[in-house]
C-alpha cells in the first residue's frame, strides 16, 4: 500500500519530505501526534491564480495556501486512516536559495473537541444519553455513533471541565474505555471488547520475527502491600477525666480529637463549655482552648479536686491497608512493599490502592515491542501474542508509524501487561485533574458575557442664561506697580456679578468699592477669599475701585 497525506482535503503527498513522516498513537485518552516536513522552491517571479508558487517534483502550492495553524491533516495507509487531526505548529525556514522548508507538528482531534468547557448536571440518565448531549452541545462537529452504554447515572455534575474529562469520569464509573477516531466519532466501549484485528503467532506473518522482543521483568514483583495513609475520623468516643488536686488548668486527651465537645461537672451536673483553638482563640471568648496536635485542653483557671470533665469527639485514626496475593506468595514467597500516601483518608481507599499495586505487580510483568507492516492496530487494543511456546495478553500502549517513502513504512508497537494497565489508569487519575465526584449538593453554573450596540441621536438647544455674564477684573486691568494705591472705574450696567482676580504676587492691604471697604467677613454684599473678590450684586452703572498695597512676593 502507499502513504497519502492530505491538507484540508487536498493531496500534498508529493510535497512531503521523506523519511521525516512520523505518527505516534498513545494510550486511548492521551493525545496522538504527527510530524512531517514539506519543501518547495520559491518562484518569486511566477504567478498563478494571483499567488506566488512553491514547487517541488512537479507539485505546486500557492503561498497564500501554505500550511498554517488549525489546517486539517489526514495521513492514510492505503484506505486505512493512520492519523487525522489539526496542525498545531509550523516552522518555516529557507534551506537553500529559493528553497523553503516547512516543519509541521500536528495533534489529533481531541484537542479540537476540548476547546469548550462543559457545565452541565445530569440526573437519572444513561451514560449514552449523557455523552450524546455533551458532544452535540459542545462539539457539534463530532459524532457518537460508537457509544453504547445503558448504565443509568443517578446524578453527575460537570463544572467547567473538558469533554475528555467528562468521558474519563463516565468511563471510570462503568469501567469502560474510550477514544476519538479519525472521523471525529467517539468510541465508548468495554475494555474486553476492544480486540486487535489480528494476533501475533509463529505462522500468521503479521510481524517481523526478529522485531519481536519480549521482556519479562520480575524486579518489581510484590505480593504483600501495606498502605499507610493519613488519618480519618473514627467513631464517636466519650470519656471522663476526674480532676486530681486543685492546681491544674491543662489536661491531656487520649487521642487527637475532631469535633471535640467539652462538658464540666463541678458538683451540680454537667454544663456544656465552648471550645476554642489554642494560640488562635483566647479567654474569655471561649471556656476551653484545644491544642489538636498535642492532644491537650486548657481552662482559664484551675479546677477543683473532684471536678469531672466529660469530652466527646471523633478520634483521629491512622489509615492502614494490607492486601496480599496468596498465589504469588506460594510461587515466590513473601515479597512486601510499603506505600505512604497522606492523601488517602479511608481504609477502603487504602485497600483499593494496595489491591491495584498487587494487580500490577503480583506476577512478573511482561512488556513487548514488535514491528509490523499491517495496518489496523491502535493504542488501547488487546492483542494476543502466542509465539515460541509463550502466550501473553497485552495492551497496546504506543504505536508509531514511520514513513520512509510514499510506499515504504512500518509500525513500531509497544505493549504492556493487561494487569499493569489498570495501575497506569489509577496513577493517571491521581496526577490528572478530573471531573469532580458526584455530589448531591453540587450544581453547575454557566457564565456568559454579552455585548450590544446602542444607536441614539439627540439635539441640544443653545441655553441663554437668565442673568448676564459677570464682569471680571484682573491685574491687567489694574496697570499698577510699585506701592501705594490706584483707582480705576468700570461699568457694571450689564453685569449681575463682579469678580476681581488679584495675583498672589500682589500684596493687597485693602480694596474699597465705591468708598466702602471689602473685608474678609463679606461686607458690602461680597466675599473675600484669598486673591478673589466677588460681589453678587454690584451697583449698576459706573463703579470705582481703590486698591492699596505693594507689588512683590
Amino acid at each position: 500500500m502507499s502513504i497519502t497525506v492530505t491538507k484540508n482535503g487536498t493531496n500534498i503527498t508529493s510535497a512531503v519530505k521523506f523519511p521525516n513522516l512520523t505518527v505516534t498513537q498513545n494510550l486511548t485518552n492521551e493525545v496522538d501526534t504527527a510530524s512531517f516536513m514539506m519543501e518547495g522552491v520559491d518562484y518569486s517571479l511566477a504567478k498563478e491564480d494571483g499567488g506566488l508558487l512553491l514547487q517541488e517534483d512537479g507539485y505546486k502550492i500557492l503561498l497564500a495556501d501554505q500550511p498554517s495553524f488549525d489546517d486539517d491533516i489526514r495521513i492514510l495507509d492505503g484506505a486505512s486512516v493512520v492519523f487525522a487531526g489539526k496542525i498545531s505548529k509550523v516552522t518555516r525556514t529557507v534551506q537553500a536559495p529559493r528553497k523553503l522548508v516547512f516543519q509541521i507538528s500536528c495533534v489529533d482531534h481531541s484537542s479540537e473537541m476540548d476547546r469548550l468547557l462543559v457545565a452541565r448536571t445530569y440526573e437519572n440518565e444513561t451514560v449514552e444519553d449523557i455523552i450524546t448531549d455533551i458532544v452535540s452541545s459542545f462539539a457539534p462537529n463530532f459524532t457518537t455513533t460508537n457509544v453504547a452504554c445503558t448504565f443509568v447515572v443517578g446524578k453527575i455534575v460537570f463544572n467547567h471541565v473538558t469533554i475528555s474529562q467528562c468521558l474519563r469520569k463516565l468511563a471510570e464509573l462503568v469501567r469502560y474505555d474510550w477514544y476519538i477516531d479519525e472521523d471525529k466519532d467517539v468510541h465508548f466501549f468495554t475494555r474486553e471488547t476492544n480486540l486487535a484485528p489480528f494476533a501475533l503467532t509463529d505462522t500468521a506473518g503479521k510481524h517481523g520475527f526478529r522485531s519481536l522482543v519480549r521482556n519479562a521483568d520480575g524486579s518489581q514483583t510484590v505480593n504483600r502491600v501495606k498502605v499507610r495513609g493519613g488519618e480519618y475520623d473514627g467513631a464517636s468516643f466519650t470519656d471522663v477525666i476526674t480532676v486530681k488536686g486543685s492546681s491544674t488548668t491543662s489536661f491531656t486527651l487520649p487521642y487527637k480529637m475532631a469535633n471535640l465537645a467539652i462538658e464540666l461537672d463541678t458538683g451540680g451536673g454537667y454544663v456544656s463549655k465552648t471550645v476554642g483553638i489554642e494560640f488562635i482563640d483566647s479567654f474569655p471568648d471561649f471556656d476551653v482552648l484545644h491544642e489538636f496536635q498535642e492532644r491537650t485542653i486548657r481552662f482559664a483557671s484551675a479546677l477543683a479536686d473532684g471536678n469531672k470533665i466529660r469530652f466527646t469527639g471523633n478520634p483521629k485514626t491512622p489509615v492502614v491497608g494490607v492486601v496480599e496475593d496468596a498465589d504469588s506468595i506460594a510461587k515466590y514467597g513473601v515479597i512486601e512493599k510499603f506505600i505512604y500516601d497522606g492523601g488517602i483518608v479511608s481504609n477502603s481507599i487504602a485497600r483499593k490502592r494496595a489491591a491495584a499495586e498487587l494487580m500490577a505487580y503480583a506476577e512478573i510483568g511482561v512488556d513487548a515491542t514488535f514491528e509490523t507492516y499491517t495496518a489496523g492496530l491502535r493504542t488501547g487494543m488487546l492483542i494476543n501474542v502466542n509465539t515460541s511456546g509463550l502466550e501473553d495478553q497485552l495492551i497496546i500502549k504506543r504505536a508509531t508509524f514511520s514513513g520512509y517513502s510514499p510506499s515504504t513504512y512500518k509500525y513500531s508497537v509497544t505493549c504492556i501487561s493487561a494487569h499493569r494497565y489498570s495501575l497506569l489508569d489509577l496513577l493517571r487519575k491521581i496526577i490528572t485533574p478530573d471531573a469532580r465526584s458526584t455530589d448531591e449538593q453540587e450544581t453547575s453554573e454557566s457564565l456568559f458575557s454579552a455585548s450590544d450596540e446602542i444607536n441614539f441621536a439627540d439635539t441640544a438647544a443653545k441655553i441663554t442664561p437668565a442673568n448676564s455674564p459677570p464682569t471680571i477684573l484682573t491685574a491687567l486691568d489694574l496697570q499698577w506697580s510699585g506701592s501705594g494705591s490706584t483707582n480705576f472705574s468700570f461699568d457694571c450696567t450689564d453685569a449681575d456679578v463682579l469678580i476681581i482676580v488679584v495675583p498672589w504676587a500682589m500684596n493687597i492691604t485693602g480694596i474699597t468699592y465705591n468708598g466702602s471697604a471689602l473685608s474678609t467677613d463679606g461686607t458690602v454684599g461680597g466675599t473675600r477669599s484669598s486673591a478673589i473678590y466677588r460681589l453678587n450684586s454690584p451697583t449698576t452703572g459706573t463703579n470705582n475701585i481703590t486698591v492699596s498695597g505693594t507689588v512683590g512676593a
